[in-house]
């Protein structure tokens, strides 16, 4: 199951941001979202799954030079409600 945990992780960001306030949230309060805090998700897993997205372009930083604040975009808010063909970055060996 250790291997499924990083797409776990990256559900539950992208869900976190999808239920969210439209100006998207910093590493601490994603932190706490309700579909992360059951992970036990610690900060530098977040921010390393999170970076993964944003390469992906489901998440842009909207401060690229502080601290990151992340908000979700169309495609990551898609691949999240299943509108599109799931992407392998969100969904693993699922989505083939």
């Amino acid at each position: 199951m250790a291997d499924q945990r990083p797409f776990q992780v990256r559900q539950a960001i992208l869900e976190t941001l999808a239920n969210s306030y439209p100006g998207g949230r910093g590493i601490d309060r994603l932190l706490l979202g309700a579909d992360i805090q059951p992970l036990g998700v610690s900060r530098e897993e977040l921010l390393r799954e999170a970076r993964v997205l944003e390469a992906a372009e489901f998440l842009v930083d909207l401060k690229p030079r502080l601290e990151p604040h992340w908000k979700i975009t169309f495609e990551g808010m898609c691949q999240i409600r299943r509108e599109k063909t799931p992407d392998e970055v969100v969904w693993g060996e699922s989505a083939l």
